[in-house]
């Protein structure tokens, strides 16, 4: 979250900005890996996903939400308008 922050924030140099386009595909790579482990991981044990969601939701929640807080925070200093 902070990397796509840090992209609407910065004025970051010009030879950073491929980072954005080769960040879209490994994302999507990601997402398809998670999924076929996932699935690989429920043909294997029936009751895989028993529970699956409350033991990760913490560890989902609790930098969403610092994140957030943050970025109202920095919203909140800079006056709404300044990093545009």
């Amino acid at each position: 979250m902070l990397h796509h922050i840090s992209f609407r924030v910065s004025n970051l140099p010009v030879y950073v900005k491929p980072i954005w386009y080769i960040a879209f595909p490994i994302v999507g790579f990601f997402f398809f890996m998670s999924g076929y482990g996932l699935t690989c991981g429920l043909l294997q044990k029936k009751n895989y996903l028993q529970g699956f969601l409350p033991k990760r939701l913490l560890n989902i929640i609790a930098p969403y939400f610092i994140v957030a807080i943050t970025w109202i925070g920095l919203e909140i200093i800079w006056g709404g308008g300044r990093h545009l």
